[in-house]
C-alpha cells in the first residue's frame, strides 16, 4: 500500500510571528512538526524544532515583541538554544531596519548581540531580523527568519544604568570559565574604570582583570583561573562608574551565580 507523499509546506503567520513548518516524514509514519513560542519569554527544551529537533530555535529576545520605551543606544539579544556558528552571526543575518549595527556572539549565554553605531530616533517603530541563514556548530540551519517589533522612547535617558549582566542574576550551572561582563546604557568613561570596579567573591576575592569594549559599552572581568566547581559567587559592581557626561552609578550593585558541577567521570571496561 503507497500513500502519496505531501512537499513541505510553509505557512507564514502575521509579520512578527514565527514560521509554522508542517511536513509528513513518511508515507507510513506522518510526523507533525509545529513551533510556537513566545518571544520574550523562556521555555523548556528551548524550541527544538525540525526533524528530530536538531535545528537551533529562538528562546528569547531582548527587547521583546512590541516592547516600548527601549532607550535609543539599547543592545539587542537573541538567545538560541544551542550553540550558534558565530561565523554565521553577520550584520546580514541578524539587522535592524533603517540602523546600522555592530554583531557579535557570545557562547556563555548562547546569544547573539546587536549594539546600534549611533543611537536610534526617538518614538520610531524599528523591526529587528533574524535570518534563518544562522546555524549551529553542526550546520543545522535555524530553518525560519524571525521578524519582530519595539519602539524607542521618546525622552532622553540621563541615567546611567545597567542593560545586562552575564552570569544573570540567580543563574546557574554556569561554566567555571565564563567571563564576568555589564553591559550599560551609555558609554563608560575608561578613566572612571578602577581595578576593583567589579569584584567576585567566594570565599575569598577572585583573582582577574578588566577590559571595557567601547563599541557594546561592556565591562568585562576576566578571572585569573577557572572558578570552582558547584560554587556561589557574588559579583559586585562598585559605585562611581561614570560616563562621558558626568553620570555616574550611584550606589554599588550586586548580583549572584552559582556554577556547574564537575564533569562526570568517564569509565572505561577492560576487554
Amino acid at each position: 500500500l503507497k500513500m502519496p507523499v505531501r512537499p513541505l509546506q510553509r505557512h507564514r503567520a502575521k509579520r512578527g510571528a514565527p514560521m509554522v513548518e508542517r511536513s509528513l516524514s513518511s508515507p507510513l509514519s506522518p510526523l507533525l512538526c509545529f513551533l510556537v513560542f513566545s518571544i520574550g519569554t523562556p521555555f523548556p527544551a528551548a524550541a527544538a524544532i525540525g526533524p528530530l529537533g536538531e535545528s537551533p530555535g529562538i528562546v528569547r529576545t531582548v527587547p521583546g515583541e512590541n516592547e516600548s520605551e527601549v532607550a535609543p543606544t539599547a543592545s539587542l539579544v537573541v538567545e538560541f538554544s544551542k550553540q550558534i556558528d558565530p561565523r554565521t552571526v553577520t550584520p546580514e543575518t541578524f539587522r535592524v531596519e533603517g540602523a546600522e549595527g555592530a554583531v557579535r556572539y557570545n557562547p556563555e549565554t548562547k546569544s547573539a548581540v546587536w549594539t546600534p553605531l549611533e543611537p536610534l530616533e526617538r518614538s520610531k517603530q524599528y523591526q529587528a531580523t533574524v535570518a534563518g541563514d544562522i546555524a549551529d556548530l553542526e550546520g543545522h540551519r535555524l530553518s525560519f527568519t524571525y521578524h519582530w517589533t519595539f519602539t524607542t522612547r521618546s525622552t532622553e535617558e540621563t541615567l546611567l544604568n545597567i542593560l545586562q549582566t552575564t552570569p544573570t542574576d540567580h543563574a546557574s550551572h554556569v561554566p567555571v570559565n565564563s567571563l564576568i561582563s555589564v553591559t550599560f546604557n551609555r558609554p563608560i568613561d575608561p578613566a572612571s574604570l578602577q581595578a576593583d570596579s567589579i569584584s567576585v567573591i567566594n570565599e575569598g576575592k577572585v583573582a582577574g582583570s578588566l577590559d571595557y569594549d567601547p563599541a557594546s559599552r561592556t565591562v568585562t572581568f576576566s578571572p585569573a583561573s577557572p572558578l570552582a566547581y558547584e560554587q556561589g559567587y557574588t559579583v559586585i559592581l562598585k559605585e562611581g562608574i561614570g560616563d562621558g557626561a558626568g553620570n555616574r552609578i550611584s550606589a554599588a550593585k550586586s548580583w549572584s551565580f552559582t556554577t556547574e558541577g564537575p564533569p562526570l567521570p568517564v569509565s572505561t571496561i577492560d576487554p
